[in-house]
């Protein structure tokens, strides 16, 4: 039976954010400079210069969940999508902040906007022409 967020260790909690993150042990002591021993300790709590340790080495974590329980795993401005994307020609599947797909669709936009101003610019030149052409004809040229 699975146990709920809350009902998991401080401990526990860390480990099922590393394990949704796909972040082995020998990354996360590089990351966070903690020792092997961090790993080795059976206490299910952590101390608090090891919580901040961890907290600054990965921002995204929110602290009320890792430390109760409660609410996101992941800080809303730091929760992850599955992006498809094209890479040479292949479909690929990219993990992205939603920061970064705001600004990918934000670039998108711009060019979509100046590419329709740019047609509708050749547009009314070529609305131009017609009406030169229609005047033309009407004076028998």
């Amino acid at each position: 039976m699975n146990r709920t967020d809350f009902e998991l260790s401080t401990r526990e909690r860390l480990k099922k954010f590393l394990d949704e993150r796909n972040v082995n042990y020998t990354d996360f002591l590089e990351r966070t400079n903690l020792s092997n021993a961090f790993l080795r300790i059976e206490s299910n709590s952590i101390t608090s210069n090891n919580l901040s340790i961890i907290l600054k080495s990965y921002p995204e974590i929110n602290s009320e969940w890792l430390l109760t329980g409660q609410g996101r795993m992941v800080k809303p401005q730091f929760e992850f999508s599955m992006m498809k994307i094209m890479k040479r020609g292949k479909e690929t599947k990219a993990e992205m902040s939603l920061e970064q797909i705001i600004s990918i669709q934000e670039e998108l936009a711009k060019h979509l906007y100046l590419t329709i101003f740019d047609q509708n610019e050749q547009l009314q030149k070529k609305d131009a022409i017609i009406i030169e052409l229609e005047r033309q004809n009407d004076k028998g040229y």
